[in-house]
C-alpha cells in the first residue's frame, strides 16, 4: 500500500522556478527509486538540455544519524543508477566512485535518518530519504527530493567498511556533507570532491582490495588530516593486511583528530541489558589496542576525560540510567588499569537513553549506536 504525503522538489534550472510535487511513503525501496527517478527526470531532463555534454554523478546514501553506508542505503543507490540511466538516455550517470565530478557535472547526493513511530504502539517508523542535486560548476543546489520508506523494510546494518570502523565518524566533515545536502554549506566543491575520493577508496574496501584502499586512503590522509573517514579507512586497511604496528600508530592519528574534534565516539558497543562488551567477531579483537590507545594520548594530553555511559530506549529510565553508568564505569577501570596515572583524571557519567541517536529500543543492530561510551576532554579543576 503507497499512502500520499507532501514534500517538496525543487529544481531551479535557467528559470529559478519552484516547484512543488506531491511526495510518497513506501513499502520497498524499489518503488522509492522508481518515483525518485521519475520525479526528477523531466525537470532534469529540461535544466540539461542545453548542454548536452553533461553528466550525472550520483553518490552514496548516508545514515545522517551515523554517517555510515547501510545496507538498504546501498541499494537505493544502485537502483537510483539503473532507474535515471532508464529515464535520461544519452546522459552519462555514474557513480562517485567511478567518476570524479567536473564542471559539466550534476551532482546527486542522498541522506538517510530514521523517524520512529509516534503514538500507538503499533505505528509505523520510517526511514527518510532526502536527496539533493547540485551543479558543481556553479556551486548551486538546483533540486532536491525527499520521501519515506517503512523501517521494517530498509536494512540499516552499516556496509562493510563501516562495520568495520573503529568509531562513529561524525565529526566535522560529516556535518559539511548534511550542509551540503541542505544546501547551507560555502563549501560544497570542496565537500563533493572529498566524498568522491573517499568513495573510490571505500569501494576498493568494499571489493576486498585493501592494499589499494590503504593507498588511495593515505593519499587522502596526507592531503587533508582532519578526514576522518580517510584516517579510518587508512587503519582499517593496515589492520586488513596485518600490519599491526602501523594500524596501532593509524589509530593513534585518528584518535588525535577525533580528539580535537572533541568528537571521540569509539565503537566500544555493549551487549543488551549488560555492561560487557558486544563482540561482533570484528571489532571485540581490538577493543583492547583502543583502550591502550585512548589512555595513552589522555594521559598525554594533561586533560581530564568524562566518559558518558548510554543505553537504548528499551526498560525504564531508573533501569538504564544505572546501566548507562555501568558501562561508563567499566571503561573507566580497563583505562586505569591501563595508566595508573589517569586515576583522579576520569569520571564516569550516565546518561540513560535520554541522547539516544536512534531511539527505537528494538536491541539490534539498528540502535547499536545508542548503546555506546563517549568521551569528553575538559581542563581539570
Amino acid at each position: 500500500m503507497v499512502v500520499v504525503a507532501s514534500a517538496i522538489v525543487l529544481l531551479c534550472g535557467c528559470s529559478n522556478k519552484y516547484i512543488r510535487l506531491a511526495d510518497s511513503r513506501h513499502q520497498q525501496i524499489r518503488m522509492a527509486s522508481r518515483t525518485f527517478a521519475m520525479k526528477i527526470a523531466p525537470e532534469l531532463r529540461e535544466y540539461i538540455q542545453p548542454w548536452r555534454a553533461r553528466n550525472l554523478i550520483v553518490g552514496d546514501f548516508i545514515n545522517a544519524n551515523t554517517a555510515e553506508s547501510t545496507v538498504s542505503g546501498q541499494e537505493l543507490h544502485s537502483l537510483l543508477l539503473l532507474d535515471l540511466r532508464q529515464e535520461l538516455p544519452g546522459v552519462q550517470v555514474t557513480p562517485f566512485a567511478q567518476k570524479l565530478p567536473t564542471t559539466d557535472s550534476i551532482v546527486v547526493q542522498g541522506t538517510t535518518r530514521y523517524i520512529p513511530g509516534k503514538g500507538a504502539d503499533d505505528s509505523p517508523s520510517w526511514f527518510r530519504i532526502h536527496l539533493a542535486l547540485t551543479d558543481f560548476k556553479d556551486e548551486r543546489k538546483i533540486g532536491e527530493a525527499s520521501l519515506l520508506i517503512n523501517a521494517r523494510q530498509f536494512d540499516p546494518m552499516p556496509s562493510r567498511f563501516y562495520r568495520d570502523a573503529p568509531m562513529y565518524l561524525t565529526g566535522s566533515r560529516h556535518k559539511e556533507r548534511i550542509d551540503a545536502v541542505a544546501g547551507k554549506s560555502q563549501n560544497v566543491r570542496s565537500v563533493i570532491l572529498a566524498d568522491a575520493a573517499v568513495a573510490e577508496a571505500q569501494n576498493e574496501y568494499e571489493k576486498g582490495d585493501f592494499s589499494a584502499a590503504e593507498r588511495k586512503f593515505n593519499a587522502i590522509r596526507q592531503a587533508d588530516r582532519s578526514n576522518l573517514t580517510a584516517l579510518s579507512g587508512y587503519y582499517q586497511s593496515m589492520t586488513k593486511l596485518k600490519r599491526e604496528e602501523e594500524a596501532e600508530k593509524a589509530f593513534g592519528d585518528l584518535l588525535f583528530q577525533a580528539i580535537s574534534e572533541n568528537n571521540l565516539s569509539v565503537k566500544f558497543l555493549f551487549r543488551v541489558r549488560s555492561k560487557e562488551f558486544w563482540d561482533d567477531g570484528i571489532l571485540g579483537a581490538h577493543y583492547t589496542m583502543w583502550i591502550r590507545q585512548i589512555s595513552r594520548q589522555v594521559l598525554a594530553s594533561g586533560k581530564c576525560l568524562v566518559i558518558n555511559g548510554h543505553a537504548s530506549n528499551s526498560g525504564s529510565a531508573e533501569y538504564n540510567d544505572e546501566l548507562s553508568l555501568s558501562r561508563a564505569k567499566w571503561v573507566m577501570e580497563k583505562m586505569i588499569k591501563v595508566e595508573p596515572k589517569l586515576e583522579g583524571r576520569l569520571s564516569a557519567k550516565g546518561k540513560g537513553f535520554r541522547e539516544n541517536i536512534i531511539g527505537s529500543g528494538s536491541d539490534d543492530a539498528l540502535d547499536a549506536i545508542d548503546r555506546r561510551v563517549e568521551f569528553v576532554l575538559r581542563a581539570c579543576n
